[in-house]
């Protein structure tokens, strides 16, 4: 006798969170690889068959990432609308999966730049891509532990990123990415596209049974009455937005949307400014030249897992604590974090005897990651979701994020050249530095938007 298997609406989607977050995964490990990885391969004893690369290539390498990553958000971003959220994950994960078959073949450098600019177009892209379809397939009394995925999996990454790199061969490496790829394409193609994309496309039936599915309901039962309301309300809401007529210098009149995008730009800077992407990449080598007492890849593996345990707090610290509070804490907090790791450096560089205090330079570095990814790099894109309008919103977050990868891929280019120019502590204190500054502006524009209706937002903005 068949008994058919009946899942809740949670289960459901909190399934197909943790199946399309497996790419977040990968772009973790991508992330946290580098920075046990590229000390190595300019060393002699390079895994690489035609010998070590140069500390140039090893920027230029860890910098395509971000570069490539302004062409994956307009390419995919732009796809997403035409032909689903699910598939514009799905597709963009192909060059992620050609990236790391590429490092298993991988002879030199040239190789490996390639490899990271193929991760970089995928991972800004899912970047973008995944948090939509988190957000269109979950409810609203489940949106932030589903939306919660998304840093999970990649926090998840980066600590994995960090073990690999630091204790295996980089194939090891490549090889586990391309089983967790293959798990991904093997699972996200049984979970249906959004309601919300479907109604966009006017396939009412299709929307119907998206929704059905994600709320649990089985196919031979009836569809209870708020599922029904939630789908009008879905419908009511495209039909607003697919209204719209195109942008014009009007939408930009009002004194809060001028404001809005000010606060949007003053955060995004100081996102790239915080030295969170930077000091990932190179983690190993400022944990080293602090003079860490494990071992500058051992404390950046336990920085690494200290913020992915963290992780699974920091959405209730959003809700209960503020958006406001947490960018100011977030923002002074990583200043003084990185006071402390710059001194550190500067007293090690002098030749002063720090071992009696070279557990500093971990918890310091392990302070910093972790208050600034889930302030300065998390808040500002739910700060932006909630005070910006609606028809500028999804260009203006293109824009800043296209903006974000020019500047980061630039500072990482050149992280280590200003640190054989000007000391390798001088990066450290201009990052702490910026996040003081950012303390200081944000002190005094930025409302607190936690609980409050846009329109309440926009009265607080003007």
């Amino acid at each position: 006798m068949h008994f058919p298997i009946v899942f809740s609406g949670r289960v459901l989607q909190n399934t197909a969170a943790i199946s399309i977050n497996l790419v977040q995964i990968v772009t973790g490990i991508t992330l946290g690889w580098s920075s046990p990885v590229f000390p190595l391969l300019i060393s002699d004893e390079t895994p690489l068959p035609d010998g070590p690369i140069s500390v140039q290539e090893a920027s230029l390498i860890t910098a395509i990432f971000y570069l490539s990553g302004c062409v994956g958000a307009l390419v995919f971003g732009r796809l997403a609308d035409y032909v689903g959220r699910k598939w514009a994950i799905i597709l963009s994960a192909v060059p992620q999966f050609v990236a790391y078959i590429l490092i298993l073949f991988a002879q030199n450098g040239t190789h490996l730049l390639i490899s990271r600019a193929l991760s970089g177009l995928a991972s800004n892209a899912q970047f973008i891509i995944v948090p939509i379809f988190l957000s269109e397939i979950s409810e609203t009394k489940n949106r932030g532990k589903i939306g919660s995925y998304n840093g999970l999996m990649i926090t998840l990454g980066i600590a994995v990123g960090y073990a690999v790199g630091s204790y295996f061969h980089i194939h090891v490496g490549a090889a586990l990415s391309l089983v967790i790829l293959g798990c991904f394409f093997a699972t996200s193609l049984f979970f249906p596209e959004t309601p919300q994309y479907c109604l966009m496309k006017k396939r009412e039936e299709a929307a119907l049974q998206s929704l059905r599915f994600y709320r649990g309901v089985p196919k031979d039962a009836k569809i209870p009455d708020e599922c029904l309301k939630e789908l009008d309300q879905l419908r009511e809401s495209i039909d607003n937005v697919m209204e719209r007529k195109s942008l014009s210098l009007q939408d930009f009149k009002l004194k809060a949307t001028r404001k809005a995008i000010l606060i949007c730009f003053i955060m995004n800077l100081g996102r790239n400014f915080s030295g969170l992407f930077q000091m990932e990449n190179f983690a190993g080598i400022v944990l080293d030249r602090a003079g860490a007492g494990i071992g500058g890849n051992e404390s950046a593996l336990v920085s690494a897992v200290f913020v992915h345990l963290l992780s699974y707090v920091s959405m209730m610290l959003i809700e209960r604590v503020g958006r406001r509070w947490l960018m100011l804490i977030s923002s002074m907090g990583s200043c003084l974090f990185l006071a402390v790791l710059a001194a550190m450096v500067m007293l090690n560089d002098a030749g002063v005897d720090i071992s009696a205090v070279n557990w500093i330079p971990m918890v310091a570095y392990a302070g910093f990651t972790a208050i600034a990814t889930y302030g300065i790099i998390v808040i500002p894109v739910i700060i932006a979701t909630e005070m910006l309008p609606i028809k500028i919103r999804s260009t203006l977050l293109l824009a800043l994020l296209i903006m974000s990868n020019v500047l980061t891929t630039l500072s990482v280019n050149y992280f280590m050249t200003i640190a054989d120019f000007l000391g390798f502590h001088s990066n450290i204190w201009i990052f702490s530095v910026s996040c003081f500054l950012e303390f200081i502006v944000l002190y005094f524009i930025l409302p607190e938007t936690k609980g409050k209706t846009y329109d309440e937002i926009v009265k607080l903005l003007e």
